[in-house]
């Protein structure tokens, strides 16, 4: 897996599209897709910003998925009386299997759809009361 690919993944785990991620680095879009698809090389100082604003060791850009990957056994999700639906990743377990880490972000979106969907119908029936 090449550093592009890495910061892809850990872009999606944190939740951010390639725009905001991209406004957050205060750079093109274009120019940071460019290093999502490997087509640049990214000086250190960028991956210290990168991991920054990911909250997440330089080392794991590097690193991730050279000797395995990692995955995802737990989501905690937090509804603050704001509506945003937010968590935190627990228990995040290496393992070999690049499958598995896309199965986890396919599965923390579901279950975000589906606190959202909780979520909507709270709003409903407090709005009838």
């Amino acid at each position: 897996m090449n550093i592009g690919e890495k910061i892809r993944v850990f872009r999606g785990i944190k939740g951010y599209s390639q725009e905001s991620f991209a406004e957050m680095l205060e750079m093109s879009v274009a120019g940071y897709a460019q290093i999502e698809r490997n087509e640049t090389d990214v000086k250190y100082s960028r991956l210290e910003q990168i991991a920054e604003k990911l909250e997440i060791p330089v080392a794991d850009l590097i690193t991730f998925g050279d000797k395995g990957s990692y995955s995802i056994h737990s989501f905690n999700v937090h509804t603050p009386t704001n509506g945003i639906v937010t968590g935190q990743i627990t228990n995040f377990h290496h393992s070999n299997d690049l499958q598995q880490i896309k199965h986890d972000i396919e599965k923390l979106q579901l279950i975000n759809e589906k606190m959202q969907m909780e979520l909507s119908y709270l709003k409903e029936l407090m709005q009838k009361q």
